[in-house]
């Protein structure tokens, strides 16, 4: 198990779906927001990677959601502003799958709205 020293480097794991997401997960968790106001930035790309890592089976459910929750309710995670509505929605439907129902068929549904952001 990876020891993450600092907030930083535990949500540069998270959001490069690092090795040893589950170290990572409980440091950010552990940890209060970074003393310099640095933020991480997540993109369309970084959610494109976890869903098709969770679609080729590398990524549990209880991963995914706990990803996805960690990522929505921390405030030093910046949004890509050109997507941060899509990004915003798939964190919280990620994150809550007893709203929004099995995590395959999440994953789908969004995988769907993603492919059509590229051809409109």
């Amino acid at each position: 198990m990876t020891a993450y020293s600092d907030r930083p480097s535990a949500l540069d794991a998270l959001l490069t779906l690092g090795p040893d997401m589950d170290a990572a997960l409980d440091a950010v968790r552990r940890s209060a927001l970074h003393a310099d106001g640095q933020s991480a930035f997540l993109d369309r790309m970084t959610v494109r990677r976890a869903l098709d890592e969770f679609t080729r089976g590398n990524l549990s459910e209880a991963l995914l959601e706990s990803w996805a929750e960690v990522l929505h309710g921390a405030e030093d995670v910046e949004l890509d502003p050109i997507d941060r509505d899509f990004l915003a929605e798939a964190l919280f439907e990620l994150s809550t799958p007893e709203l929004f129902g099995p995590m395959d068929e999440i994953v789908s549904n969004l995988e769907a709205r993603e492919r059509r952001m590229d051809v409109g």
